[in-house]
């Protein structure tokens, strides 16, 4: 027997081209935000091989985030930025949560609705699960992408502002590059 061969791989996202793009750039945007905290930690410690391999031979997102903050914290701690350390890893995190919901779901066209369902989520659950009906399915639009996208611009501008302030009290800058970007509040990750 023959089984029909599919035309395209996500045939949910084709009524949904403006919310497929942006969410394309949430899932590969994250890689941008380890860099950046590569470079933050690494130009504090001033020392890129030992913390590059510290961060990226461990396995997973949420492990980097965790050696990066414990290698930057005293770092930062001592330059009187702990704050602004912490709040740049913080806001990571939560792009990290945004970017996870993406990476592990399945999407639907849910009668004209762009939908996902989480299924790792759904897969942790003692509760027994029936079929794909009884999933539960969550929404999202191009506006609260939008406000995700921002939210992401806004972590990597928090992690830029604390890399060039770090540079600034150690004496490596002369003048500062960065300011600090007022606060975002985190989005909803779904409708």
């Amino acid at each position: 027997m023959v089984m029909p061969a599919f035309h395209r791989l996500m045939p949910a996202f084709d009524g949904f081209p403006e919310a497929a793009a942006i969410i394309g750039r949430l899932l590969a945007g994250y890689a941008e935000l380890e860099i950046g905290l590569l470079d933050c930690v690494s130009a504090a410690r001033e020392d890129f091989d030992a913390t590059l391999k510290a961060m990226f031979r461990v396995r997973g997102e949420t492990a980097r985030i965790n050696v990066g903050d414990a290698l930057g914290r005293q770092v930062y701690d001592k330059l009187g930025l702990r704050a602004d350390f912490e709040m740049a890893v913080s806001a990571m995190r939560y792009c990290l949560k945004i970017r996870n919901q993406y990476a592990h779901c399945n999407w639907y066209d849910d009668r004209g609705r762009l939908a996902f369902v989480n299924v790792e989520e759904v897969a942790k659950g003692n509760q027994p699960i029936s079929g794909f009906g009884n999933l539960t399915r969550r929404y999202v639009d191009v506006p609260i992408l939008e406000e995700q996208e921002r939210y992401f611009v806004y972590a990597n501008n928090l992690i830029a502002y604390a890399t060039d302030e770090g540079r600034f009290q150690r004496g490596k800058l002369k003048t500062r590059s960065w300011g600090k970007p007022a606060q975002v509040s985190p989005p909803p990750l779904h409708r």
